[in-house]
């Protein structure tokens, strides 16, 4: 996310490395190396995943929508499907909210809250794809 400290999507040593059990996506300031835990990407397909591991957006968190990491089907179908736009947003289309960072603490939890033009719901990619050059900010 934007602002004076980068925050990265990382899965706070909540990954279980293959044993495919979900956690909650974490934020922290952003590595300066590529390290496993904050590598990820979102598909053509829409799917926002960390290697074997896929997004959705959650809600049985009490009041609080969460970004739940579970593990990614295997027979072609999707659990979410999120979009970027070109405001830097990420969108769970399935339920019209965007991921927000927290406190920007390390540690924090990300949110799912309505979008709206904040430095919060700003990501930005180090890599765009063929074709989606114009969602760079």
């Amino acid at each position: 996310a934007e602002g004076t400290t980068d925050i990265c999507f990382d899965h706070l040593q909540r990954d279980q490395a293959g044993k495919t059990v979900s956690y909650v996506l974490g934020e922290y300031p952003c590595h300066n190396f590529l390290g496993d835990s904050q590598y990820f990407t979102l598909s053509n397909a829409g799917e926002l995943r960390n290697e074997y591991m896929c997004a959705v957006a959650a809600a049985d968190f009490g009041k609080d929508f969460k970004v739940q990491m579970t593990p990614c089907p295997t027979d072609g179908s999707r659990l979410d499907e999120w979009e970027l736009n070109r405001l830097g947003q990420i969108i769970s289309t399935k339920k019209n909210v965007c991921i927000s960072a927290g406190d920007r603490g390390a540690g924090d939890e990300l949110s799912l809250a309505p979008c709206d033009n904040v430095p919060n719901q700003t990501w930005l990619f180090e890599f765009y794809g063929e074709g989606h050059d114009h969602l760079k900010l």
